[in-house]
């Protein structure tokens, strides 16, 4: 009685997805076929798959029923392919940020070194010279410190401008991105196209935009 009674269950489990199928594929349809109402995703959509699987059920699913699940399954490869380089994309970021992290750092231990040195390089001639022109010698000593600080002071404005011009390319290819998506959800194709093509001119990382043929 328990092994009939699990076969009913996932008899009638098996049905309701059928139906479910049957109805989503109707309203996709009724709808020109947009993207928005493909209704079947993750875990409900692996159920629907299995209806092919079983020949019993699976004849009961016409072109349009297929359709609509083949279509279901893209967007939903889509979406994990544009997660995965989003996941890159970051991946890289962090790396890039790093790798800036460790030059500053580098530069930095580098340019307290280099005072360091100084510093005792005109200690040792403001002792030798300081009863010649005791005045001269700390005017020499503190210029070579200044020249120190601002070697310093350069290289983190050089690091400010090279980041400053990276966050800009980001920005735009950023911004034609999202005028490609806001022209593809209305449809308006060639532009879409246009504006995909401008972005990854700019960063070749930037996620193509997949542009579908209406149903």
């Amino acid at each position: 009685m328990g092994l009939l009674q699990g076969w009913l269950e996932e008899d009638f489990a098996a049905l309701s997805t059928l139906e479910s199928v049957k109805r989503a594929a109707r309203d996709w349809a009724a709808n020109d076929c947009k993207e928005d109402w493909l209704n079947h995703a993750g875990a409900r959509l692996e159920e629907a798959e299995n209806l092919q699987r079983r020949p019993d059920l699976a004849e009961h699913l016409d072109e349009a029923e297929r359709n609509y699940l083949a279509w279901c399954r893209y967007r939903a490869n889509e979406e994990l392919r544009e997660k995965e380089e989003a996941l890159e994309r970051e991946k890289l970021r962090q790396a890039e940020v790093a790798e800036a992290q460790d030059a500053t750092a580098k530069s930095q231990r580098r340019a307290v070194a280099i005072i360091t040195a100084i510093s005792a390089v005109a200690a040792v001639l403001i002792g030798l010279f300081a009863f010649l022109n005791h005045q001269k010698a700390t005017e020499v000593a503190d210029g070579l410190v200044r020249n120190a600080k601002l070697d310093v002071r350069n290289a983190t404005q050089a690091k400010k401008l090279i980041e400053g011009e990276r966050q800009l390319v980001t920005g735009k290819a950023r911004l034609f991105a999202e005028l490609a998506a806001q022209s593809r959800k209305d449809n308006h194709w060639e532009s879409a196209l246009r504006f995909a093509v401008y972005g990854v001119r700019i960063d070749p990382l930037l996620p193509r935009m997949v542009l579908r043929r209406r149903g």
